[in-house]
């Protein structure tokens, strides 16, 4: 499975495992077309600025100057991910630990967010 990538800027190593809620509750769906809570990690680029967002265990993320368009990026890194792999390959990940490892760092931001799955035209 290739790494769907929304962004301008290089990114490192993948950051370490963070949960997310996988209770039906946090999950609204209506078919395909969705909205789904995610626990999302936003992590400080430390030499040129700005954010990586990322939900960590699938292999996606987005980039910004603003923690709001390193977001914005990842949303449609995951609905790229999507349509080449399925929502279900998606739910599996989601429900699963990641191998992914990071160096611990205090500055890496992680927040419950809806993410806007809905496939855009």
């Amino acid at each position: 499975m290739g790494l769907f990538r929304h962004a301008s800027r290089h990114c490192g190593k993948q950051p370490e495992f963070n949960p997310v809620s996988s209770n039906p509750t946090n999950s609204h769906r209506s078919g395909e077309d969705s909205v789904r809570r995610m626990q999302v990690e936003y992590i400080p680029d430390r030499n040129i600025g700005g954010y990586t967002a990322r939900v960590p265990q699938v292999p996606v993320f987005g980039e910004g100057e603003s923690k709001e368009e390193a977001f914005s990026h990842l949303e449609s890194a995951l609905r790229l991910f999507i349509v080449h792999e399925g929502r279900s390959k998606l739910e599996e990940l989601l429900n699963q630990k990641t191998p992914f490892e990071w160096e611990k760092d205090d500055r890496v931001e992680v927040v419950e967010k809806d993410v806007d799955l809905t496939p855009r035209q």
